[in-house]
């Protein structure tokens, strides 16, 4: 049963105040994970799960572009979250998830991703 250790650290540099969060490690029932590189373009990219996460877990998302920002969403047109150039989000996921749909500004973008099996 695979483990997962997340970490996070984010610094303002102009006030020098910092938020580091470390939570406990946490076991994991499934042992499987998918990741890549995808071109995401101006109409909406669909990123399917694979079949064999049954269950999702967490989501890593980095925008590769340096300069046009990517939309992404649980639903098809429906777009929460909103990644400039060069941006990360991690994302714990609904158990249900079985697709992420991605939209670029302006051009396309790469968008490099991993994703847990809960």
């Amino acid at each position: 049963m695979p483990t997962l250790d997340i970490s996070a650290t984010i610094t303002n540099t102009t006030t020098n105040e910092t938020l580091s969060v470390r939570p406990d490690a946490f076991a994991t029932t499934g042992e499987h994970e998918d990741s890549g590189v995808i071109e995401v373009g101006t109409s909406e990219t669909t990123l399917t799960l694979k079949t064999d996460i049954g269950d999702a877990g967490y989501a890593i998302v980095v925008n590769r572009d340096s300069t046009n920002y990517v939309e992404l969403g649980f639903s098809t047109g429906s777009y929460v979250v909103k990644l400039l150039a060069g941006q990360v989000a991690l994302m714990p996921l609904q158990s249900t998830i079985s697709a992420i749909y991605l939209r670029a500004n302006t051009a396309a973008c790469d968008v490099q991703y991993k994703i847990f099996e809960q």
